[in-house]
């Protein structure tokens, strides 16, 4: 059978739009008499003869509204796209019943209940959407009831919608009707959805899945049993299995006759995993040669692997003929993919792996490498997606131990000629790239030096990402600034508008539309760096610096100027962070028939904003001197003045205990090197990575298991113990300013602690040998009352909560604050 275009993309539109009438129903949208005359047509018959599930009367009412738009307009066909949408609860063909499947698979179940049926028959109209966050555990979750909701907002550029609100802190309150804040939300999105003027499909789906995003992430799909679930994720999950559903079956040539069941075996689908693998390595292998060489280059480097990714996604789901609502999540250089298992499938990811490989090894020398992995499905098995979650991964971390093994291998043994770089010559010695040392270069007068196109990019990037306003994408490798395999983009900046040729247009930290007909998706992104203003580089003390002269307003700042931020002695803060466990939460976090593929997107999407739209104004509020390396996903590395970066790691486990609604299964584990300023920054990083898995791993003392913790200045304590444990090293800090207590004494106190935790580690009496030393320095040397009181209170070993279990961190912070 001939593949028919305009009717796949009649029926990913119709899936995405599918449940676009319980938005216009709760917000009590007029039904014109053509819509109300549809009941005996569109809705389903419930066992005492009452029409259920009229939510979509509103959904043919939707497409009466919008029948002039060049893409949505109603058509006379049994199966456009109004048909297709509106009869999904009472199908009559074929595509309507996979409009039909898509739906069940999406929600994990055939939905029989209709949300107008429950006791009080108006709750569909009250009941706000709850947050996943607060019911997942790892262990069994003992909460009886769910305290936290979304308010009916739509998302906005900070990201402070997106968090969860305690249910007596709602307007309007807890169970009062939500018509008038529905009804304002509809009016708003019909207004953007009027704008999008695009006579392009795929370009208009884009830009409308993003619309529903901003719209109806806050939004219950199903107020049945627990609403947790937003309508956005279950209409783009919607529209992803039946595109999927239809090439498959088109690929077989059966789409008029197939068999249409959620018990079906047959393996229908692949769930595709991508990851990039080398990525630290990549970031931080770079030399600190020109002018701000790393500042500028640092964060364009973790940018531009991040681009990779998102291009390598782009290219599979094109090669499959799919839109950006099959790529599930993607975040941190992985991506998790929804295709069809056609005839031709296997051949085309093996294809498109082999470009891959030999892109990353011709171009980048295989510092990186993209692994992929998948995993057949079938329609049964979606209702434990989190099961093929697991298999995926498992897959993907085999093959990220055997990276290029198909490059470099064949049956018959290794690929030898492959191990050459053939074409790659030198001139001499002086044409090598002096920033990176492997690739030829020219001279660059703004850098002085001999540069490689590569590094040469890398600092025009960093340069662009400073003031960036978005990304645009292109499947020509020319149309763009920056190449990736053959595809390219393009860095917006302020006042630039799309080009219509772009495919996606990655629109940063704003949520407006306004009139376009560009494939537009706002996009949480932290990309805050502190950067030089108008006065440079007034009032600077540092009489050495060489590179003042080349300052002005908007360059990032140098590291050695993020240092003098600090209080007391001038060091970078490397502060790098993940959640606890998450991996496993993916897998086990979900109740038992909960675990539909709906709710493993509505969690990763979650976790990404906080990640991405939180951080970002975290930073650009509060802590303007902290530098973002990367972040999103559930992981980030920032850097900034020491002290700085250790009261920001205390602020962001507030805010993520916040947005996770006080679960206490949802942690964060983090590592903060103190380290100088010019220290290469491979080895700072090396750092703050040691301390994280010290943090992850090791219990802290007094403690009774790892994790939840920050490693920090020789110490690790958790969280809840941080501002206790900040205010006693303030108080010694304080003395030790004043001169109440010599250096001396501060050095007795690391010692002192040092032997504690010998003597808590291995119970050997011979470490309480500091106890009459200390005892001895407390009476010799300290005058005031309050001072030897406290110090006092450190002879006592009997209490296991004592300050003495964080005697290093306190100590340390205290000499690190008196030290310029």
């Amino acid at each position: 059978m001939s593949f028919n275009q305009r009717e796949y993309q009649t029926v990913v539109l119709a899936a995405l739009l599918h449940d676009i009438g319980k938005f216009m129903q709760r917000a009590e949208v007029p039904l014109s008499a053509r819509s109300k005359g549809m009941e005996n047509t569109l809705c389903r018959v419930s066992h005492n003869g009452r029409y259920t599930h009229k939510h979509v009367l509103w959904t043919n009412e939707f497409f009466e509204l919008f029948q002039t738009h060049p893409v949505l307009g109603v058509v006379l066909e049994k199966d456009s796209i109004c048909n297709l949408a509106s009869f999904h609860h009472r199908p009559d063909t074929k595509l309507q019943e996979v409009i039909q499947l898509a739906d069940w698979l999406s929600s994990g179940s055939d939905r029989v209940e209709d949300e107008e049926a429950s006791d009080d028959r108006e709750n569909y109209k009250k009941a706000r959407m709850h947050s996943i966050l607060e019911y997942m555990s790892i262990a069994e979750n003992k909460m009886t009831e769910a305290q936290y909701r979304y308010e009916l907002k739509q998302l906005d550029d900070n990201a402070l919608n997106s968090f969860p609100r305690h249910r007596s802190d709602l307007t309007p309150k807890d169970g009062e009707k939500l018509t008038n804040s529905y009804g304002e939300l509809w009016d708003a999105f019909r207004e953007e959805l009027e704008g999008l003027t695009s006579e392009n499909t795929d370009r208009f789906t884009v830009s409308l899945l993003s619309l529903l995003e901003k719209y109806t992430w806050c939004m219950p799909s199903s107020t049945m049993q627990r609403p947790d679930i937003s309508l956005f994720d279950h209409a783009k999950t919607t529209a992803a299995i039946a595109a999927a559903l239809y090439l498959y079956h088109t690929d077989k040539g059966d789409i008029d006759t197939a068999r249409l069941s959620i018990n079906d075996e047959q393996r229908k689908f692949i769930l595709l995993a991508g990851d990039i693998s080398g990525i630290q390595n990549y970031i931080f292998n770079i030399k600190n040669v020109g002018v701000g060489g790393i500042a500028k280059r640092l964060r364009a480097r973790s940018f531009y692997l991040s681009i990779v990714a998102d291009i390598a996604s782009h290219k599979l789901l094109h090669s499959f003929r799919l839109t950006i609502t099959n790529l599930l999540m993607s975040s941190g250089g992985k991506f998790y993919l929804l295709l069809p298992n056609t005839s031709g499938a296997a051949k085309l990811v093996n294809g498109l792996k082999a470009a891959f490989d030999d892109w990353c090894i011709n171009t980048l020398n295989g510092e990186i490498s993209l692994n992929l992995a998948q995993v057949d499905l079938s329609c049964k098995e979606f209702v434990e997606f989190s099961e093929a979650i697991r298999k995926v991964n498992a897959g993907l971390q085999q093959v990220k131990n055997e990276p290029f093994k198909k490059y470099l291998t064949a049956e018959a043994g290794w690929k030898k000629s492959r191990f050459l770089f053939e074409g790659r010559r030198f001139e001499s010695e002086e044409s090598l790239c002096v920033s990176c040392g492997k690739f030829a270069g020219e001279y660059r007068d703004e850098q002085q030096i001999v540069m490689c196109d590569h590094c040469y990019d890398d600092v025009k990037l960093g340069q662009e990402l400073t003031n960036a306003h978005g990304i645009q994408f292109f499947m020509s490798s020319t149309d763009g600034r920056y190449r990736v395999f053959d595809y390219s983009f393009s860095v917006m900046k302020e006042n630039s508008k799309p080009y219509r040729d772009a495919y996606l247009v990655y629109q940063f930290n704003n949520w407006e539309f306004g009139s376009n007909d560009a494939a537009l998706k706002p996009k949480y992104f932290a990309n805050y760096i502190p950067v030089f203003d108008e006065n440079r580089c007034v009032g600077c003390e540092k009489d050495d610096c060489k590179e003042q002269g080349s300052v002005h307003a908007g360059t990032p700042r140098f590291f050695t100027c993020i240092a003098e931020a600090s209080r007391g002695r001038k060091m970078l803060g490397v502060f790098k962070a993940d959640v606890d466990n998450l991996g496993l939460m993916f897998i086990n976090g979900f109740r038992k028939g909960e675990k539909s593929i709906s709710r493993i997107t509505t969690l990763s999407r979650l976790l990404d904003t906080f990640f991405t739209g939180h951080l970002e104004r975290l930073l650009r509020e509060e802590f303007h001197y902290i530098y973002t390396v990367y972040a999103g996903g559930d992981d980030l590395l920032v850097l900034g003045p020491w002290d700085q970066v250790i009261r920001f790691g205390i602020r962001l486990r507030e805010e993520f205990s916040a947005f996770c609604c006080h679960n206490p299964d949802f942690t964060l584990s983090a590592g903060a090197a103190v380290v100088k300023p010019k220290l290469p920054v491979y080895a700072c990083v090396a750092n703050a990575d040691r301390l994280l898995k010290k943090a992850k791993h090791e219990k802290a003392l007094g403690e009774d298991k790892p994790k939840n913790q920050l490693a920090v200045l020789d110490d690790c304590f958790k969280w809840d113990k941080a501002e206790a444990i900040m205010a006693e090293g303030e108080k010694l800090k304080n003395w030790q300013s004043e001169k109440s207590v010599s250096m001396g004494f501060i050095r007795q106190l690391l010692y002192s602690s040092e032997m504690y935790r010998q003597f808590r580690r291995t119970g050997e009496t011979r470490c309480l040998r500091y106890v009459p030393l200390l005892a001895y320095n407390i009476s010799r040397n300290i005058k005031k009352n309050e001072i030897a009181q406290w110090a006092q209170d450190l002879l006592d070993t009997a209490d296991p909560k004592h300050k003495l279990n964080n005697l290093a961190f306190i100590a340390n912070y205290s000499m690190t604050m008196n030290r310029s």
